[in-house]
């Protein structure tokens, strides 16, 4: 969380998921487009507008659904893919977020827990001013599409 002198804030989690930490990772990283499969309520499409899936510096339109049921469209960049380490990142660069926040970006660390996943997740944000409510209702909407993607990879039918 910020301080209240702070307009820079932070939030955490971390999840014990089902899903196996590779397939996680992939759907993730560079399938990401087909995370609406996963959360056909929730996730509308993704668009790639520059680069190539799965690569750094690629750039995608996002369409979803938010906490509140509206639809929100906005474009986000690949910040960093570390295949590796099962690590990602991507910054928001245009949409309503931004109107909000002079910088907004997300990103996870997954490592293997047994068959399972330990996925921690962190949105780093900047707000524009010290009105600006601090993003945790978007932060519970992400945690809960995650566990929906996780359910979905973990489907005996699902081939990842």
């Amino acid at each position: 969380m910020t301080s209240e002198t702070s307009l820079i804030g932070k939030l955490s989690v971390d999840l014990d998921l089902k899903s196996n930490v590779v397939k996680l990772h992939k759907m993730l990283s560079s399938r990401s487009h087909e995370t609406s499969k996963a959360c056909p309520g929730k996730i509308n499409s993704l668009e790639l507008v520059e680069g190539e899936w799965g690569k750094e510096g690629c750039v995608m339109i996002r369409n979803y659904v938010s906490y509140d049921n509206q639809v929100v469209v906005d474009k986000a960049r690949v910040d960093k893919i570390d295949n590796e380490n099962y690590k990602y990142s991507y910054s928001v660069i245009e949409g309503p977020l931004r109107e909000l926040y002079k910088s907004f970006k997300v990103g996870y660390e997954a490592t293997a827990k047994g068959e399972g996943t330990n996925f921690h997740y962190t949105f780093e944000y900047e707000k524009m001013n010290k009105d600006i409510p601090e993003p945790d209702l978007l932060f519970q909407h992400t945690i809960d599409i995650f566990r929906e993607i996780d359910a979905y990879l973990t489907k005996e039918q699902c081939t990842i």
